[in-house]
């Protein structure tokens, strides 16, 4: 179904960025008998996919969030957990870009931490997703606000891809 109403598509966006995490991930899964010339970039890219949309929401979904002024009490602890979460899950990153490093990389221990990151991952979105939906969003934000949030993420976004960063936030079109 076609939608325009903003908030449906602020989180459509978001949900189709976290499947595409999730893929990334569970191509490093499936990669576990492929060549270290394959799951090593793999492992590397999924690990840096993941962070830097994490960074997006961290720094600039969240705190613009939080500055519009609109959230519950309820609203503002789901968004600690998540931040929390994504602190977890970086280290989890951390892990396999070192293991990936290493100059003896080994593909089941990159496939083994890609599938932890990937099943906490799951965990994670499911939450963010219950936090961010659209109609959540809708009480949370304005339209104005969410046309800046917006802004600041499509910014973001430019400024990743600049640096060779894959896709890191979905922003309406």
């Amino acid at each position: 179904m076609t939608t325009t109403d903003a908030y449906d598509l602020q989180f459509e966006g978001l949900v189709t960025i976290h499947r595409a995490i999730d893929g990334v991930f569970q191509q490093i899964i499936d990669a576990a008998e492929a060549p270290l010339s394959v799951i090593v970039p793999g492992a590397r890219g999924a690990a840096a996919f993941l962070m830097a949309h994490h960074h997006a929401e961290s720094d600039v979904l969240f705190p613009a969030l939080r500055r519009c002024g609109r959230m519950r009490s309820t609203d503002v602890s789901a968004l600690d957990a998540r931040d929390r979460e994504h602190v977890e899950l970086h280290a989890l990153c951390d892990r396999i870009i070192a293991a990936a490093a290493r100059p003896a990389p080994s593909a089941a221990e990159l496939a083994a931490l890609a599938l932890e990151t990937r099943d906490r991952l799951r965990a994670h979105v499911a939450e963010e997703e219950l936090s961010l939906a659209a109609a959540r969003l809708r009480e949370m934000a304005s339209l104005d606000d969410l046309a800046e949030i917006n802004r600041q993420l499509e910014e973001l976004r430019a400024r990743a891809q600049a640096q060779g960063i894959g896709p890191v936030v979905a922003v309406p079109a």
